[in-house]
């Protein structure tokens, strides 16, 4: 590990959707990659070479930035993580050659290197009712985080994707309904939660991951609600229109 930060290799890429790779990484750096018990949608920064340039690995200081640094660093859900092999799975949304991360998973291929620094994850509570809401890029954080749950809970999931094509089949150990909708109107999520029974019956944790002018309003709302406090909800802004991730606060609340 150099400095904090670790090296794996591309051992496998596929698609499996339409519009979604998964890029499995591996390596002797990852053998002792942990995460903690309960992790909810962990992330990790990974750091993408330039393209036909040899990448200058960057080191992370006491203070925990990166020093200087040739690559792309980008942030994404470890969608699987299989310690007993020394791999995880990251999951990309494709966008064709707009995004310097999906052009870098579409043409991923075995022995591609990537730096990973780890981030600290979201830690499941004491909930027994969860509510999920996404955008077609918090599927993987989704798909991760139901897979976590006891067979105690109970959660719904709502994702919006742009075509039926992109659903994906979760295993989960609760009681778990998962709704796919077409993306429509922008608020159509915040909707959904103002109009939930949930929050007058019960006190479920509410995870959230989307466009950042989507999360906004979503936030405040839930804010505002007496029933919930500050630890029954996350809400996540997993990207910007037209504004690269280095630009966007992005931390979850």
């Amino acid at each position: 590990m150099t400095h904090g930060i670790r090296i794996a290799q591309v051992r496998e890429a596929r698609r499996i959707t339409p519009t979604m790779q998964r890029v499995t990484l591996c390596g002797p750096e990852l053998r002792d990659f942990s995460l903690p018990p309960g992790a909810i949608a962990p992330h990790v920064k990974l750091l993408i070479p330039p393209v036909d340039m040899e990448p200058v690995w960057p080191k992370l200081t006491s203070n925990g930035r990166l020093t200087a640094h040739n690559c792309t660093t980008r942030t994404y859900t470890v969608r699987n993580h299989r310690p007993e092999a020394g791999e995880i799975d990251v999951d990309f949304v494709l966008h064709g050659d707009e995004g310097i991360a999906s052009r870098w998973a579409a043409r991923a291929c075995k022995g591609d290197r990537v730096g990973i620094w780890e981030r600290s994850p979201a830690i499941l509570g004491q909930h027994s009712w969860f509510l999920f809401l996404g955008d077609q890029t918090a599927i993987p954080g989704i798909g991760q985080a139901v897979e976590v749950l006891p067979s105690s809970a109970h959660a719904v999931a709502i994702i919006q994707i742009d075509s039926m094509e992109d659903k994906l089949d979760f295993q989960s150990a609760a009681e778990l309904d998962v709704l796919w909708t077409i993306k429509s109107q922008k608020h159509a999520l915040l909707d959904t939660i103002q109009s939930h029974s949930w929050l007058a019956t019960r006190r479920p944790f509410i995870w959230v991951g989307v466009e950042a002018g989507v999360a906004r309003p979503i936030r405040n709302y839930l804010r505002q609600l007496p029933s919930l406090n500050r630890s029954d909800f996350s809400v996540v802004n997993y990207w910007k229109h037209g504004v690269p991730e280095t630009s966007i606060a992005s931390d979850a609340e």
